[in-house]
C-alpha cells in the first residue's frame, strides 16, 4: 500500500469516526459508528441495542418482555455486555447488535437480505458481541448481520414443574423469539428486509435454530435456516425439567413452601447464583440426567406461552413445524473436544437411545462401537470419529433425513474440513496434528474475529480464498435459498437432499466437492443402531 492510499484511508478514517449515524428505531433513535469491511468498503455498526427489559428483580426468570422506550439519543457505539456465565457475573445482558453495508436513510431503494447469528457455548456461555462475531467479511455481500445474546444457564433455563407458580422454562429460547420480532419490526429501518430473515448459529446456536424451526412461538418471524454442528436431536440436547428445585436444594433453600422457595431465590445475588449452578450442573452431568440449560418440552401454564409442545423427533415426523429452506452440516473433526474429557478412550454411548448405563444393552452397544471404531481398523484417530459421529454428524445427518420426510423446502447438507491457518480452536486445544475441521473452526471464514488480528489474511492466500468461497455460499443461501444458485461457488451446482440421494458437499480448504452420503460407513453403523432402538 504507498502513501497516497494510507493517506486517504487515515483521512477517510477521521471522517467516519468524528460522523455521527443516526437510525430511528420504534424505541428511539440511536447513534452507531462507522467501519471497513475487508476490502476497505464501508459499514456501519450500532451495538448494543435493547430488544429486551432487563431481566432483574421481579423479571429474574421471567418470560422477557420488549424494551422500554427512551428519549434522547442512544450511544449505540459500545459492544454488548456478556450474559452471566463462569466469570461473568450480569444479568442485564439482552441486547443486540446490527451491521449494515448501506448509510442510514430515511428510505433505500432496496431492502437486503438479513442474516441473524445466534451463538454457541452450550446454553452455559458466549456472546453475540462484535469482537466474537465480526461483521468483515459479510458486509462485501449486501447483507444485513444481526448477532444477539440471550440468557445463559439457570438464569435462561429455569424451570418448576408445578404449574400454577408459572414457571415453565425456555427462557432462553423466548429471548431468541423477542429478538426475531424486533427484528420483524426495525430491521427495515437499517436497509433490511424483514421478509428475507436468515437464522444461523453453531453449536448450542446450531440447536437454538432447530428448536426455533420447531416453535410455535416462532412462526413467520424468518424465512432461512442455517444449523452448524448441533440440532434439537443431538444426544446432548435434552434439558432438565424442574431444574428450580435443583438450584434451591444447592443454595440450601430448604423450606418446602414455594413462595417462600421463589423469594428467597430472587434475594440471591447474580455470583451466588452463578456459583450454585455449576453444582447443579456438574451433578447432573455425572448423572446423565441431561443439561441443565437446554430447552425442555414443556407443559401449559395459565398467562405462560409454550416454546416447545413436543418432543422435537416427534414434532419433526408429524411436520408440526416451520416449514423452511434448511443448511444443515458439522464440521470433520467436531468431536474432538469431547475426547479432552475422555482421555482414557472410554466410550460412551448416544443418551438419547434410552439405555440404562451398566446394563446389559449398554454394555452390548459398547462392544460393537470398540468393534466397529477401534478393531475395523477404518479410522485413524477412532475415538475423535466416534465423538464426531454421535454427536455431531449422525444427529444432523438423521435431522435432515427425518426433515425430508415431511417437508417439502429444500434441505442443502455439508460437512467442513478446511484445515488452514484460520481453524483457530485446533491450537487452542492441542488437535494441530489432526487433519480437519475442530468444533467452531467454521467461524473464522464466516466472521472476523479476535484471532484474526493475530493472523493477517494476506491476499490471494489459501485463507483469504477459502473465506471468499464460505462466505458466498452462506450469503447465497441467505438470498437464494440456495448456496450455488450460478453454480460459481463450487464451479458445479450443490444439490439438495432428494428423495433418492443424500446430496451434501464438502468444503474444503481449497475446493468443494460434491458427493452423496458424508462419512457413509459411520452413517450406516448408526442408522442400524438407531432403527434397533426406534
Amino acid at each position: 500500500m504507498n502513501n497516497l492510499n494510507r493517506i486517504i484511508i487515515f483521512a477517510l478514517f477521521h471522517m467516519c469516526a468524528c460522523q455521527e449515524y443516526i437510525v430511528e428505531i420504534d424505541q428511539g433513535r440511536l447513534s452507531g459508528a462507522a467501519g471497513y469491511d475487508r476490502y476497505g468498503g464501508i459499514y456501519y455498526s450500532f451495538l448494543s441495542i435493547p430488544y429486551a427489559k432487563p431481566p432483574v428483580g421481579e423479571l429474574r426468570f421471567k418470560e422477557p418482555q420488549p424494551a422500554d422506550s427512551w428519549s434522547g439519543i442512544l450511544d449505540a457505539t459500545v459492544d454488548l455486555p456478556q450474559c452471566s456465565q463462569f466469570g461473568v457475573d450480569n444479568e442485564d445482558c439482552l441486547y443486540l447488535n446490527v451491521h449494515t453495508p448501506q448509510a442510514p436513510s430515511d428510505s433505500y431503494d432496496d431492502l437486503m437480505d438479513v442474516l441473524v447469528f445466534i451463538h454457541g457455548g452450550g446454553f452455559n456461555a458466549g456472546d453475540g458481541r462484535k469482537s466474537s462475531v465480526g461483521p468483515e467479511f459479510l458486509m462485501p455481500e449486501n447483507v444485513v448481520l444481526v448477532s444477539i445474546n440471550y440468557r445463559l444457564g439457570i438464569f435462561g433455563s429455569f424451570n418448576l414443574d408445578d404449574a400454577s407458580l408459572g414457571y415453565p422454562g425456555n427462557l432462553l429460547m423466548k429471548d431468541q423469539v423477542l429478538a426475531l420480532k424486533w427484528v420483524q419490526s426495525n430491521i427495515a429501518k437499517f436497509g433490511g428486509n424483514p421478509d428475507s430473515v436468515t437464522i444461523s448459529g453453531q453449536s448450542a446456536g446450531g440447536a437454538s435454530v432447530h428448536y426455533l424451526i420447531l416453535s410455535p412461538l416462532a412462526t413467520g418471524l424468518f424465512h432461512k435456516a442455517i444449523i452448524q454442528s448441533a440440532t434439537a436431536i443431538s444426544p446432548f440436547s435434552i434439558g432438565l425439567p424442574n431444574n428450580g428445585i435443583f438450584l434451591a436444594e444447592v443454595l440450601d433453600i430448604t423450606t418446602t413452601n414455594a413462595t417462600e422457595m421463589l423469594n428467597e431465590l430472587h434475594s440471591r445475588s447474580v455470583s451466588e447464583i452463578n456459583e450454585a449452578q455449576r453444582t447443579v450442573g456438574s451433578m447432573v452431568f455425572s448423572n446423565s440426567w441431561g443439561s441443565i440449560a437446554f430447552p425442555i418440552v414443556e407443559q401449559e401454564m395459565e398467562g405462560q406461552s409454550v416454546f416447545l409442545p413436543d418432543e422435537p423427533l416427534s414434532m419433526i415426523q408429524q411436520g408440526t413445524y416451520n416449514h423452511v429452506p434448511m443448511l444443515i452440516g458439522y464440521t470433520s473433526i467436531d468431536g474432538a473436544v469431547f475426547t479432552l474429557l475422555d482421555p482414557e478412550g472410554i466410550f460412551q454411548f448416544p443418551s438419547d437411545l434410552g439405555i440404562e448405563i451398566w446394563s446389559q444393552e449398554a454394555v452390548d452397544l459398547l462392544n460393537r462401537m470398540h468393534e466397529f471404531y477401534v478393531k475395523s481398523e477404518f479410522f485413524e484417530h477412532p475415538l475423535i470419529q466416534q465423538y464426531t459421529d454421535v454427536y455431531f454428524g449422525y444427529p444432523a445427518y438423521r435431522t435432515a433425513r427425518e426433515h425430508k420426510r415431511t417437508t417439502n423446502s429444500s434441505i442443502h447438507f455439508y460437512r467442513f474440513s478446511a484445515d488452514t491457518e484460520l481453524n483457530f480452536v485446533k491450537p487452542i486445544l492441542g488437535f494441530s496434528d489432526v487433519e480437519g475441521a475442530l468444533h467452531g473452526d467454521e467461524l473464522s471464514y464466516i466472521f472476523n474475529t479476535t484471532y484474526h488480528s493475530s493472523f493477517p489474511i494476506q491476499s490471494g492466500s489459501v485463507e483469504d480464498l477459502a473465506i471468499d468461497r464460505v462466505v458466498k455460499l452462506w450469503t447465497n443461501f441467505a438470498k437464494h435459498a440456495d448456496p450455488t444458485p450460478d453454480d460459481s461457488s463450487t464451479n458445479s451446482e450443490w444439490s439438495p437432499l432428494t428423495d433418492d440421494a443424500f446430496n451434501y458437499v464438502d468444503i474444503g480448504s481449497i475446493e468443494t466437492v460434491l458427493g452423496v452420503d458424508p462419512d457413509s460407513r459411520s452413517m450406516q453403523f448408526w442408522n442400524e443402531i438407531y432403527s434397533e432402538v426406534f
